[in-house]
């Protein structure tokens, strides 16, 4: 998932499922990502835990966005590895505000993109793709409870 404008970006490279054969749902939902940076003055990547949900839940936010019913959204994780929040601006510009903190050191960067609105379709296409590839894992009990939850 790269989200870019003008020579600066952010990039989250998922490299694999961390925990593939546990039997513990909570665990079997840990991917291990690659973070890439590039903002006038620092270049940098970084490894961090992430997990399906927090892609699932900024894939729903991302088509609230596009369908104007969210004019802010933000890509949060459980171990703040990553943090983004986009503000819909009124000339059909996203501000992103991010900040990237690695697990060693306590070093943290903050930084500021801005995209055009057309963006939002590359972020729902890529947010997807994650999502095929490394679907959300849940208990049979989740899955119908959400279920119901839709047919409401």
């Amino acid at each position: 998932m790269i989200l870019e404008s003008e020579g600066r970006f952010v990039e989250i490279i998922i490299l694999h499922r961390n925990n593939l054969e546990s039997i513990d749902i909570e665990d079997a939902n840990w991917l291990d990502a690659e973070i890439k940076i590039n903002v006038p003055g620092f270049k940098g990547y970084y490894n961090a835990n992430l997990r399906t949900d927090d892609f699932e839940r900024f894939y729903k936010d991302l088509n609230k966005l596009k369908t104007d019913r969210f004019f802010q959204i933000e890509f949060t994780t459980m171990e703040e590895g990553i943090y983004l929040k986009g503000t819909q601006g009124l000339l059909g510009t996203i501000k992103w505000e991010g900040i990237a903190r690695s697990y060693w050191g306590n070093s943290v960067l903050t930084f500021e993109i801005e995209t055009g609105f057309a963006s939002i379709d590359a972020l729902i296409e890529q947010t997807l793709e994650i999502l095929n590839e490394y679907p959300v894992q849940e208990s049979e009990k989740l899955a119908e409870l959400k279920k119901n939850e839709i047919e409401f």
